[in-house]
């Protein structure tokens, strides 16, 4: 079960970093300049970014399983949009697409291995996801290069759509996560009572400690600003 998840990691790692294999062609075809590159680059990682707080919440209220298979054909749709894409605006539109679909990836995984692993081995079997997931990033270079290379920026768009679609499939058929004890007997909050529970944390109300949210977005802006400057 949790290599299917793993899938779904490793390719939202190749489309990471596939605007650094992309640039060349894209620029050619687009005539963009480093800023629009920039902005082609890090719209997947904003969208990425944004959705972390309602993939927690919606994996605590409908786990891993129905998570990730809900938000993944967004994943797909995007690069289907981005493959059809006539310009620069649809491009970057399919990016946040893939952004927001790809927004769950890993979190599914270390929360499955949380919650149905033993935890003694969480960072054993973590570390491992990690480096089977980190195969989608060699897939970016070589293989998906020499792709974009006799075929075209757009072939590689399909391509991972396709194993969008094939990971999708895999974590339909294996992915079924056993029902936990604790889980059972805990009264499930509502998404209006989840968002509610975190505004002690945006007032700013334990005295000494910075406020989370300009903390977070902070934190987003400049992992964004990285990636736009491709420094990923």
């Amino acid at each position: 079960m949790l290599f299917a998840l793993v899938t779904a990691f490793a390719l939202s790692q190749a489309f990471r970093t596939v605007a650094a294999i992309m640039a060349a062609p894209l620029q050619a075809d687009f005539a963009l300049d480093a800023s629009a590159l920039g902005l082609f680059a890090g719209a997947f990682h904003f969208a990425f970014g944004a959705m972390q707080l309602f993939v927690g919440i919606s994996i605590d209220l409908h786990g891993v399983r129905r998570t990730v298979l809900t938000a993944f054909p967004v994943a797909v749709a995007g690069a289907v949009v981005s493959a059809m894409a006539p310009g620069f605006g649809m491009l970057v539109a399919g990016q946040v697409l893939i952004g927001i679909g790809c927004a769950p990836a890993f979190l599914v995984c270390t929360v499955f291995i949380a919650r149905h692993m033993p935890a003694n081995r969480f960072a054993a079997i973590s570390g491992l996801a990690m480096s089977v997931g980190g195969i989608g990033l060699l897939l970016t270079g070589t293989p998906l290069a020499w792709l974009i290379n006799v075929s075209s920026w757009r072939m590689g768009f399909w391509v991972l759509g396709a194993w969008g679609v094939l990971a999708w499939v895999l974590i339909w058929a294996l992915v079924h996560e056993p029902a936990a004890a604790d889980h059972a007997s805990r009264r499930k909050e509502s998404v209006g009572q989840a968002l509610a529970g975190l505004a002690p944390c945006s007032p700013c109300r334990t005295p000494g400690a910075f406020c989370c949210w300009p903390v977070w977005a902070m934190r987003l802006s400049f992992h964004c600003a990285g990636c736009g400057w491709g420094r990923c």
